[in-house]
């Protein structure tokens, strides 16, 4: 369920020039921007475009340069750069090496900031929330014109990735200006850590669920305080695993009703499991081999989610548990969701709660999704109501089928188009909550 999108060639802080409207939130540095594109090639890192007037063009760095190292950092892969450049926010400067002509050449890069996003249809904002005395990234979206609009705040799924600047065909972009053409403010805060904000590392042990709660609090709290929010009429879109933390959220802070998109309905440790079972069979493997990998996958969650070892302890005790079990979060954060009661949390969430399934996600199932619609309206009836969408993939993509999705994660298809037509379902669910 990591949410994060790699394409084959990495676009690493493409320098953009149009001009935003945005408003600053104090104190918060913007993350720098190197202005190149680079890609794997021939085992190297290679620069395949440079953007004029950016920070790699002023310091002379050209198309067809080997990427060396970024400060003190080597670089052996794109995503090394990417994570090299994290470190440092606009008005920094750092040593880039390159091998141009056989000859390895230092330069000096004065770092230019991350551009913003920017829409003629409505206002981007980029404030600032905090927690725990860390200031993170929060950028809203706002329908022109005066009054106060209903509000949306998204919660995404797992991994460590930035919300902001998001290319133009991620869904989540996609999902927040289409509802802001349809009048709602949205907004969505950055992960601990990622993009500008502060905060420990995204995938650090400090990065548990509960900061990720907080995180989710604090910002609702902000979007119900802006004076063109009605915050009665204010709902949380959540991804992925974004429900689970929306269940908690909820029941700190009041919301109209929340949008469960693609999710779980049972404890983590079940679905996990069960998750293994369901990708080796959409593989193609044999029962054989599916049930053998099946009970290796129950001694490592064990060993991870109930014996509540660190991934440090398995490296040595059980090294093959490693693979595919962080989810790219924190273990901590991951042993903290294995904890959950779904149930117990869900009993709280007396809200209306419409719940969605692409029946070409093959990181979830139907079931899942229609255990948890009779789960809350066991406990209040008529609360949940479902959306079933045929052909849409975890990713909102649309794809023939589970196993058709499944090619497309591991980069053997194109993924398909986008039909939106689901969130005139969605809109339309929100109006209605709002009009009763």
């Amino acid at each position: 369920m990591d949410e994060r999108r790699i394409p084959g060639i990495i676009l690493v802080f493409l320098l953009l020039t149009a001009a935003a409207t945005h408003a600053l939130g104090e104190g918060l540095r913007r993350r720098a921007f190197l202005g190149a594109e680079v890609a794997s090639k021939d085992a190297h890192v290679v620069v395949t475009k440079v953007v004029p007037s950016g920070s790699a063009a002023e310091a002379d760095l050209l198309p067809g340069d080997i990427l060396l190292r970024i400060g003190t950092t080597p670089i052996t892969d794109p995503a090394q750069a990417i994570a090299a450049l994290r470190a440092y926010r606009s008005g920094d400067r750092t040593v880039v090496v390159v091998e141009r002509a056989g000859k390895q050449v230092e330069k000096t890069a004065l770092l230019k900031p991350v551009p913003f996003e920017t829409s003629p249809d409505f206002d981007v904002l980029y404030e600032v929330v905090v927690v725990d005395g860390a200031k993170y990234r929060a950028i809203v979206t706002k329908p022109k014109g005066a009054g106060r609009f209903p509000g949306v705040l998204l919660i995404g799924g797992l991994g460590c990735y930035s919300l902001d600047n998001l290319s133009p065909d991620h869904p989540y972009r996609h999902i927040l200006y289409e509802l802001t053409r349809k009048d709602f403010v949205t907004m969505r805060v950055d992960k601990s850590g990622e993009g500008d904000s502060e905060g420990p590392p995204c995938d650090g042990p400090q990065s548990d669920l509960h900061l990720a709660v907080d995180r989710s609090v604090a910002g609702l709290n902000a979007l119900k305080g802006y004076n063109f929010v009605d915050p009665n009429r204010v709902f949380i879109f959540a991804h992925s695993i974004g429900p689970i933390e929306g269940a908690f959220v909820v029941n700190r802070v009041p919301v109209r009703g929340l949008i469960a998109a693609e999710t779980i309905g049972k404890d983590w440790f079940s679905y996990d499991i069960e998750n293994v079972r369901r990708h080796l069979l959409l593989q193609g493997e044999g029962y054989e081999k599916v049930e053998s990998d099946v009970r290796e996958r129950e001694r490592c969650d064990v060993r991870f989610y109930l014996q509540k070892q660190t991934p440090t302890v398995l490296g040595r005790e059980a090294p093959q548990c490693l693979e595919g079990l962080l989810w790219g979060a924190s273990y901590t954060y991951m042993q903290q969701i294995g904890d959950v009661n779904l149930a117990q949390e869900w009993r709280r969430v007396d809200i209306p709660v419409l719940v969605i399934y692409g029946t070409s996600d093959p990181k979830t199932s139907e079931e899942e999704s229609l255990y948890l619609v009779n789960m809350i309206n066991s406990f209040h009836p008529g609360r949940a109501t479902y959306l079933r969408v045929r052909g849409m993939n975890h990713g909102f993509d649309e794809e023939p089928s589970q196993r058709h999705s499944m090619l497309v994660e591991k980069g053997n298809r194109k993924p398909g188009n986008v039909d939106w037509s689901f969130l005139t379902d969605v809109e339309g669910s929100m109006d209605r909550v709002m009009r009763q």
